[in-house]
């Protein structure tokens, strides 16, 4: 068996678990890397954090399979690629919880691995799809009730939990308030830096 498919096969297995599949999402490899150092066991990718890298609104697929290939690279870990199906109504305000329900049945009676839809934001609305499909169902916790915990998205029977663009997000806004802090003639700021020897040691 090839790495790859040895990779692929044990990231379906991580679906098949009673506790969820904490799927973070880094941007770049670094991101990747230190990922895989707090003890991720897979990892998701981000167009939202490859755009905001890029300066760009929206990130082109020339530019996103660029990433993937890059983070990809960037550990041994399995990268989450083309396997979920993406009902996204709820982000576009195109039909409700039940039109969302029905087109991940129709992506889970085509095949689909997981089942995913951006959007929702609580507990029931995340028992309603769970209880209504058969395949796993993944949760995006960047849209949802930060008060939510992993355990009670694990009771309730959803298989992964990913955070979007969230991580990247955090970063820039933490990047924009030290060059806010900079502009203004301080510098306090320095004193919240990461020690190199937080993270040099998992670079190469």
């Amino acid at each position: 068996m090839t790495d790859q498919a040895a990779a692929a096969l044990r990231f379906r297995e991580l679906h098949e678990r009673p506790e969820p599949l904490l799927l973070p999402n880094p941007w770049d490899p670094g991101t990747a890397r230190l990922l895989a150092s707090l003890g991720f066991e897979a990892l998701a990718t981000t167009s939202l954090g490859v755009a905001n890298q890029l300066g760009r609104r929206r990130a082109s697929r020339q530019a996103i399979l660029g990433n993937l290939r890059a983070i990809s690279d960037a550990t041994p870990l399995p990268v989450n690629v083309v396997l979920t199906a993406r009902a996204e109504n709820l982000l576009w305000q195109a039909g409700d919880l039940d039109d969302t329900i029905s087109r991940l049945r129709a992506f889970e009676e085509a095949g689909a691995d997981v089942l995913y839809a951006p959007g929702l934001r609580t507990l029931d609305e995340m028992r309603a799809v769970v209880s209504s499909v058969g395949g796993p169902v993944n949760v995006v916790m960047g849209f949802a009730d930060p008060e939510i915990t992993l355990a009670q998205l694990a009771e309730i029977g959803v298989r992964r939990v990913s955070i979007g663009g969230a991580l990247s997000r955090v970063a820039l806004r933490s990047f924009m308030d030290a060059a806010k802090e900079m502009r203004a003639g301080h510098f306090g700021f320095v004193t919240r830096m990461a020690p190199l020897t937080d993270f040099h040691p998992l670079f190469t």
